[in-house]
């Protein structure tokens, strides 16, 4: 008997399955994947930002593939580098703060996402300023934004300004090109304290602070790390240990540093870093960093990797290595 092609086969017993469960799975998932696209093509433009300060309107103002820029009140994110992005089809998106305005109290946040968000256009055309509720965006006939209105100091009182899309246009493309450094958005901490919040409900933000983006500040972390560092030099120089104390959680690092300056290696100077990267791993937060160090006048730059955790709400460092570079 002569044997017929597996793919033969395999159509004869689908043709003759009663059962058309495969097919109508198959039927199914293309529904709901279309259903899904045309969801997804309907997301608004609108977004929610919830930041550490407080709960603000934000807009999506361009977009790259999945890169995704939004402008939004910069007082609302101030105090931590990230923010929550929350969609109008309810999808929550972490954002990386890295554009601040201080003039016009204005931020911009991106994001990297799948979600299909066709951003605003920036309109050419002024307006005037108007009596609107703050951070209500506004558009020319073309539906292009104008500007959303924001609230500054100005004469030691807080008014509203309507922020046009020139600025906006202004702060993103400063943005992209050099963001935002870790310093700068700390040193702004103090600026924005005291600028009203716009806080839509109580209740969403005490579950928004809760969030895990919230749980650690990662510029907190790396100011810390840039004082140890301080520290650290001074210790190498002066031999006191008492001024790392403060900065070190292990014992047996307070003891390896104290060894590293009786065998003499005392001239060891931290110079520059740059951080690589921070992670949360359980309960430490690891930063690996490039940094260049002054060896008895020789300079080289290493790979520095330093392990810190929270303590009764204040970073110690339980570990720290330094490693040539391969």
């Amino acid at each position: 008997m002569k044997k017929l092609p597996i793919f033969i086969l395999l159509f004869l017993l689908l043709a003759g399955c009663k059962d058309q469960s495969v097919y109508h799975v198959y039927d199914n998932n293309n529904q709901e994947i279309e259903k899904e696209e045309a969801n997804e093509k309907k997301v608004s433009e609108n977004v929610m930002v919830h930041g550490y300060s407080g709960v603000a309107n934000g807009y999506v103002i361009d977009s790259k593939n999945r890169k995704k820029w939004i402008v939004t009140v910069a007082s609302s994110v101030s105090g931590h580098p990230n923010a929550i992005i929350v969609t109008s089809e309810g999808k929550e998106i972490e954002a990386d703060v890295i554009g601040i305005d201080k003039e016009h109290n204005i931020a911009i946040l991106y994001i990297n996402n799948s979600a299909k968000i066709t951003p605003y256009s920036l309109s050419d055309k002024s307006v005037e300023r108007n009596e609107n509720e703050i951070s209500k965006a506004q558009l020319d006939d073309e539906k292009r934004l104008q500007g959303i209105v924001s609230v500054i100091q100005k004469d030691g009182k807080f008014q509203e300004e309507l922020v046009e899309a020139k600025v906006i246009k202004e702060a993103i493309a400063n943005a992209k090109k050099k963001p935002i450094s870790y310093k700068e958005r700390a040193e702004l901490v103090a600026f924005f304290k005291d600028f009203p919040k716009v806080q839509k409900d109580a209740i969403n933000r005490m579950h928004t602070t809760e969030r895990a983006s919230f749980s650690y500040n990662s510029d907190e972390l790396l100011i810390f790390i840039d004082n140890f560092h301080e520290a650290l030099n001074t210790y190498f120089h002066t031999g006191e240990s008492e001024i790392i104390n403060d900065y070190i959680g292990s014992d047996d690092l307070k003891k390896h540093l104290v060894k590293v300056v009786e065998e003499d290696i005392s001239k060891l100077h931290l110079t520059t870093s740059e951080v690589k990267s921070v992670n949360a791993v359980d309960y430490q937060y690891v930063v690996e960093l490039e940094t260049t160090i002054n060896n008895k006048g020789e300079e080289r730059t290493v790979s520095e990797i330093v392990k810190c955790i929270l303590l009764n709400k204040e970073w110690k460092v339980i570990s720290f290595t330094i490693q040539e570079q391969n």
